[in-house]
């Protein structure tokens, strides 16, 4: 009975180390993500400013333009890109109730509810 004892003490134990470390990296993830977010946040405060982006990236360490991201692309990811299912739409123009899915036959909204 001892040894199914101190198995299982120590089965506890390990459990809760595990529990421990998942913990800690939860909270360095944490910690990272919302300094990333203050980060980009301050580089976009400083575009609307109209910083150079040679200066926001020396200063804060970031990207401002996409040229690294196209730099190594498929072969036809641009042309994806162009007609694929997103829609370019104004944000600023567009209503609401002009972008709803709305049935063939009578012209109403499709409304869906989960």
């Amino acid at each position: 009975p001892s040894d199914n004892t101190s198995a299982l003490v120590e089965e506890e134990d390990a459990s809760e180390a595990w529990l421990k470390v998942l913990a800690e990296l939860s909270a360095e993830e944490v910690e990272f993500n919302i300094q990333e977010a203050e980060r980009a946040d301050k580089a976009r405060q400083m575009q609307e400013w109209g910083f150079e982006s040679s200066l926001i990236a020396s200063v804060l360490g970031v990207a401002t333009d996409a040229s690294l991201e196209d730099s190594d692309e498929v072969q036809g990811m641009q042309a994806y890109r162009e007609t694929s299912y997103l829609d370019e739409v104004d944000l600023q123009t567009v209503e609401s109730h002009s972008t709803v899915e709305k049935d063939e036959e009578t012209g109403e909204p499709l409304r869906t509810q989960m």
